[in-house]
């Protein structure tokens, strides 16, 4: 491992113990493993734009390499792990699995604030949300916290925001190893997760693990509010390439599907099933083709039989 400059490990991810508070049981307890460092920031990093760059090299079996991470700041290395290196001490490898990338500000009701309940104030019940008006969604928060993220910005109605310029995904489009989308070859996940969707779900979820992609729906006043999209009746209305609640967001879709769906085949196939059930199965679509044409010709028959009947009136 390689240390930048302000740079310094974070002892809290590593060999520590941790418990959450009003946990249902010990169950949720786990030891941190996970390798992670603190650079110092100063008060340039947020009145500007700053570059921040992760060089992600996967673990290469054939060549014998174990891959690394690199992250920099405005150019500068902060930090680099060699994957072949950390696998001699730890066991862990690089990661290789398909990912996706969050940007959030990491502030949570479990780090950085006070470890004793203020005072009359419900911390076990408490949403810890700056913006709501009653006092017990906010009185866990350390002092004047909520006042710095709601403060005026040069008198404009703005408090603290959190501001993307722009993400960049480059990828080497000659190595076999770096794909686009879930379930790669190397990495399939799909019928797993779908078969213990359990496991991937909270409760309320109702057993999807993924919640479906929103197209439009967000509050508005006029179109500018809206992205890729019109603001009408008030809400947000998402042109056919955009998605979420603000239309912001481009549909894209994985050019190739790296695990489709099974078909007669896969299942054939995935069961191994004997010479004479497979002779079955391919002949299964021709039983079938033949008995629909058959029950289409009985049909025909009765109808025709039906208005041959109708054409003579008994008369008395």
């Amino acid at each position: 491992m390689v240390y930048g400059p302000n740079t310094t490990q974070n002892v809290n991810f590593y060999g520590t113990y941790n418990h959450f508070k009003n946990a249902p049981s010990a169950n949720y307890d786990y030891w941190s493993d996970a390798i992670s460092f603190n650079r110092q920031l100063y008060d340039e990093h947020f009145s500007g734009f700053h570059k921040y760059r992760l060089e992600w090299e996967l673990p290469d079996e054939d060549a014998g390499g174990g891959g690394y991470l690199r992250w920099f700041i405005d150019g500068d290395l902060i930090l680099a792990i060699n994957g072949t290196e950390i696998s001699k001490v730890t066991g862990a490898q690089i990661p290789s699995e398909p990912s996706s990338i969050i940007l959030n500000t990491a502030v949570s009701k479990q780090w950085g604030f006070p470890t004793k309940c203020p005072q009359d104030c419900p911390c076990s019940t408490s949403k810890y949300d700056c913006s709501s008006p009653h006092f017990n969604d906010k009185c866990g928060f350390s002092p004047n916290f909520c006042d710095m993220l709601n403060s005026l910005v040069e008198e404009e109605n703005s408090g603290a925001e959190y501001k993307v310029n722009y993400v960049r995904v480059w990828q080497n489009a000659d190595d076999v190893r770096q794909k686009v989308g879930c379930s790669t070859p190397e990495r399939p996940t799909k019928k797993w997760i779908k078969a213990h969707s359990n496991h991937y779900s909270r409760e309320e979820d109702n057993g999807v693990p993924l919640k479906a992609i929103e197209r439009g729906g967000a509050a508005c006043e006029s179109d500018g509010d809206c992205g890729g999209g019109m603001c009408k009746n008030s809400a947000c209305k998402c042109r056919k390439e955009y998605v979420g609640p603000s239309c912001r967001a481009y549909d894209k879709k994985n050019v190739i599907d790296w695990d489709p769906d099974d078909g007669i085949a896969d299942v054939k196939k995935g069961a191994g099933l004997p010479i004479w059930l497979d002779w079955l199965c391919r002949r299964t679509k021709v039983v079938v083709g033949i008995g629909v044409v058959g029950v289409l010709i009985v049909a025909l028959v009765i109808l025709k039989r039906d208005k041959l009947r109708h054409k003579y009136v008994l008369i008395d």
